[in-house]
């Protein structure tokens, strides 16, 4: 009985030890891992893309629609007339582009049509494909269309 009790003892502990070696994950384990963690990445990171487009977007439609109130406001001390402006003179008017515009770009850009009976305020963001277009002859902003 004693020498039973012994070699179960003894059993027990080297299976005791056995477990301890076996620490850590397996390769299956850390592959599984690794799948995942690339399916995550490959929907998160075009969504985030996506979002930054949109608030880009966002930002060039807001900065025409504030470009075309200065454009309104100017034109009340003209008798309702339209005129181009340049971007600092709708600066100087209250107009606060989003952002800064490079040195030798022009970020935000008054025409007049019908002579002087409608205008367009065009917004040329630098990190979108297309123009944003405010039209003063429909009241809103027009669809962009990307160059191919």
């Amino acid at each position: 009985m004693q020498k039973m009790l012994r070699v179960l003892g003894d059993r027990r502990a080297a299976l005791q030890n056995q477990d301890e070696k076996q620490k850590g994950f397996t390769l299956i384990e850390l592959l599984v891992v690794v799948i995942i963690i690339g399916i995550l990445a490959g929907i998160a990171i075009p969504v985030f893309l996506n979002q930054r487009t949109s608030a880009w977007q966002a930002e060039a439609e807001s900065d025409a629609r504030n470009a075309a109130l200065v454009v309104e406001t100017l034109a009340t001390s003209n008798g309702g007339k339209y005129e181009a402006h340049t971007e600092a003179e709708l600066e100087t008017a209250g107009f606060q582009p989003s952002r800064e515009a490079a040195a030798t770009a022009t970020y935000a850009t008054v025409a007049i049509q019908d002579e002087g009976d409608n205008f367009t305020v065009t917004i040329d963001h630098p990190d979108l494909d297309a123009d944003v277009v405010y039209n003063s002859s429909t009241g809103g902003l027009s669809e962009p269309t990307t160059a191919p």
